[in-house]
């Protein structure tokens, strides 16, 4: 597995001089990254007790979605499963559930934040190494919270109320004079842009590559605030959830 890490010198926070680069420091750092993502531990070995790290575990959305997903799998078999269609919705209830459990029994890192900078976490099942992203000090300008707004179909609920689904997430500003992050020209890369751009057209596609969804753990912004002030005074967190990202 690979891990994707973008940036200049390591652990320059923003406004001090790079430093020369130490090639087996960075053979080192990618070898316990690595390692570290494939056993679900810190993502590296450090002596820096003040990091803030979360990992995957449960939540209270977590836990609503694996007693509904459980109970629909119970209602399908109670039913009996005489026709395709209550297979299929066994099947996927029954999936879900699983997936959610694996997801909060994992453990795995989702976000880290310490001297060298920020980590977040890769898919919690599926190609967690390689969907890791370290992005140093040195190429952050903020941290900002944003939300996907998705209304599927234009569906109302009773009350006239437009049904929306609302999807948090944490994502890096990386300072503008930075190329473009590599996953970027991927196919996948311009699938999550597109996908940003459909539905959340407030948010610059560009925030696909260095945002993951708050979902499966819980942030803490006023740990996350402390761990900047500790790290990094020059960086601060923006709160830009219903808000436009265009202009900022």
């Amino acid at each position: 597995m690979t891990a994707q890490r973008h940036g200049t010198a390591r652990g320059n926070r923003p406004g001090s001089p790079a430093g020369p680069k130490d090639p087996k420091g960075e053979r080192a750092f990618c070898i316990s990254l690595v390692r570290g993502a494939g056993v679900g531990h810190d993502l590296r070995v450090t002596d820096d007790k003040e990091a803030y790290v979360v990992r995957y575990g449960w939540t209270f959305k977590s836990a609503l979605l694996v007693l509904f997903s459980g109970a629909a799998t119970a209602l399908m078999v109670h039913l009996g499963l005489s026709s395709l269609t209550r297979v299929a919705c066994a099947v996927f209830f029954g999936a879900c559930a699983v997936v959610l459990c694996a997801v909060s029994f994992s453990r795995r890192t989702a976000l880290r934040v310490d001297g060298e900078g920020v980590t977040l976490g890769g898919h919690a099942l599926f190609r967690y190494g390689s969907t890791l992203l370290f992005v140093p000090w040195s190429d952050i300008e903020a941290l900002v919270r944003w939300e996907q707004v998705i209304r599927p179909g234009g569906m109302k609920v009773p009350g006239d109320f437009m049904l929306r689904v609302k999807q948090p997430y944490l994502g890096i500003k990386r300072r503008p004079e930075l190329p473009p992050m590599p996953s970027a020209a991927t196919p996948m890369g311009f699938a999550n842009s597109a996908a940003v751009m459909a539905t959340a057209r407030h948010v610059p596609g560009h925030y696909a590559h260095t945002s993951r969804a708050v979902s499966g753990w819980r942030l803490d912004a006023d740990k996350l605030t402390a761990a900047l002030a500790r790290f990094a005074p020059g960086v601060e967190l923006k709160d830009l959830r219903g808000g436009a990202l265009s202009d900022w």
